[in-house]
């Protein structure tokens, strides 16, 4: 889940589309946690996707090494599962 606090935006022709604070967050305040509504794909999965979608999760959809990073467990929550506001 991302924090409430946050938007997606166009940032620059350079970057694209970004998250962006919508609100002060004080540094170190939790913005992202692993929840069920976050989809995790193998790149079996990504492959099989049709075309358009291939292209957007390619795009949008961050890229996990194998083995899964701790960011990504593949059961449960992990303690290091946050990204934090800098």
């Amino acid at each position: 889940m991302i924090h409430p606090q946050t938007d997606l935006r166009f940032v620059s022709e350079a970057v694209g589309h970004g998250v962006v604070a919508n609100a002060f967050i004080p540094r170190g305040t939790v913005v992202w946690v692993r929840d069920d509504f976050d989809l995790l794909f193998s790149q079996e999965e990504i492959e099989r996707l049709p075309p358009s979608y291939r292209a957007i999760t390619e795009r949008y959809a961050p890229t996990v090494p194998q083995p899964l990073s701790p960011f990504f467990p593949e059961q449960g929550m992990a303690e290091l599962e946050v990204m934090r506001s800098s």
